[in-house]
């Protein structure tokens, strides 16, 4: 065979591999595109959790329920017991939404 013959070959080659990367970027650009929506969710909480890790939090000062009286150790029982069933409302709330938001199509459910 000459050199034309040879030339041809390896251009064609060459030409096979580039459009075969070509393919292979354009999938994975597809695959990228298709998490977009779900970093953006990610990018929110993260906003949420930096906003959160400089917070200022204070704690009470806590004081022995004996060196208490009876009217101040109920309150503070009752307002405790008000807290957990605002926080367990709470959970229930972001469950629901969370089951309202998902997206049966996603790949875990595949």
């Amino acid at each position: 065979m000459g050199f034309w013959a040879w030339f041809a070959i390896f251009i064609s080659i060459t030409t096979i591999s580039l459009a075969t990367y070509v393919f292979i970027g354009l999938w994975l650009a597809k695959k990228a595109k298709q998490l977009e929506p779900a970093g953006a969710r990610l990018q929110a909480l993260s906003e949420k959790l930096l906003a959160t890790q400089f917070a200022d939090v204070s704690t009470p000062v806590l004081v022995a329920a004996l060196d208490q009286t009876s009217e101040q150790v109920l309150s503070r029982h009752n307002e405790v017991l008000k807290a957990n069933k605002r926080r367990k409302e709470a959970q229930q709330r972001r469950l629901i939404e969370r089951l309202r938001t998902m997206k049966i199509d996603e790949s875990r459910f595949r």
